[in-house]
């Protein structure tokens, strides 16, 4: 099991390699997963620059720029190309609990939710 945890799409040139690499893995049987931070990472940029620039709380986080919308989309084929799953961060999501989910498998969910509730 490989879990691709980032914040940025991979570089242009090197996607070939990449996809080949996790092809490649996912055919001797392993599994490639990744975790999406984005919308995390932009939630949190934009409530320090409000509170910088304005001294509050922003009323509203604005949609996701083009940006990150590559990175989802990018994270998104690595983990199809792998047979693995996409995980989206937020603030309300346990990370243990994804990670746990993703090395096991789905079909653990419920077993996994009951042994880290309270975490």
């Amino acid at each position: 099991m490989i879990i691709i945890v980032g914040s940025s799409p991979p570089h242009k040139n090197d996607v070939p390699s990449l996809q080949q690499v996790v092809r490649s893995w996912h055919a001797r049987g392993g599994i490639v997963s990744t975790i999406d931070v984005s919308a995390l990472l932009h939630e949190e940029h934009e409530r320090r620059i409000n509170r910088w620039l304005y001294g509050e709380e922003p009323k509203q986080i604005s949609p996701l720029p083009e940006f990150y919308q590559e990175v989802k989309q990018s994270f998104a084929a690595l983990a199809r190309d792998g047979g693995g799953d996409t995980v989206a961060l937020g603030t309300d999501t346990g990370l243990a609990r994804h990670i746990l989910v993703l090395a096991f498998g789905p079909q653990w969910q419920a077993e996994i939710g009951k042994a880290t509730r309270g975490m």
